[in-house]
C-alpha cells in the first residue's frame, strides 16, 4: 500500500468518524444486544472519557481526603443525634484541613511549574515552553 493511499484512507476514516452515529434509527430496538452494539460503536468512534491526573496532590493529602470520606460515611450511618453532632464537628474540621492543605499544595505545584517555565524561557528552550 502506498503512502498516499494510507493517508487518504486514514483521512476518510477521520472525516467520516461521526457517520456511524448519524445512521442510528430513531426506533432503537430494546433488546440488550443492539444496545451493547451501539454502546460499543460509541466507544470505538468517540473513545473513552479521559481522566485528568491531579499529580499535584501528594500521598499525604490523599490520606487526609480518605479520612474525611470515612468520617462522612460514619456520619451518614449514625443514628443517635449526639453522635451525628460530634461527627459533624469532626467532619467540618477535617474538611477545612483538607481544603487548606490542597490549596497550599496546588499553589506550590503551580509556582514550581511557573519557575520551571521561567528557567526554560531564560535558556531559550522553546520545546519546554510548549
Amino acid at each position: 500500500m502506498s503512502k498516499v493511499h494510507k493517508f487518504s484512507s486514514a483521512f476518510c476514516r477521520c472525516k467520516n468518524k461521526y457517520e456511524v452515529l448519524s445512521n442510528i434509527d430513531e426506533q432503537v430496538e430494546k433488546d440488550a444486544e443492539s444496545t451493547w452494539s451501539y454502546l460499543h460503536a460509541f466507544k470505538c468512534v468517540l473513545g473513552e472519557k479521559k481522566k485528568r491526573d491531579n499529580n499535584w496532590i501528594s500521598a499525604e493529602k490523599w490520606s487526609l481526603i480518605n479520612k474525611q470520606r470515612e468520617i462522612k460515611k460514619k456520619k451518614g450511618a449514625a443514628r443517635s443525634q449526639r453522635l451525628i453532632e460530634k461527627l459533624s464537628v469532626e467532619y467540618s474540621l477535617a474538611n477545612r484541613q483538607v481544603r487548606k492543605n490542597l490549596r497550599k499544595n496546588q499553589r506550590m505545584h503551580y509556582e514550581n511549574l511557573a519557575s520551571h517555565v521561567e528557567r526554560a524561557a531564560i535558556r531559550g528552550e522553546q520545546s519546554e515552553l510548549y
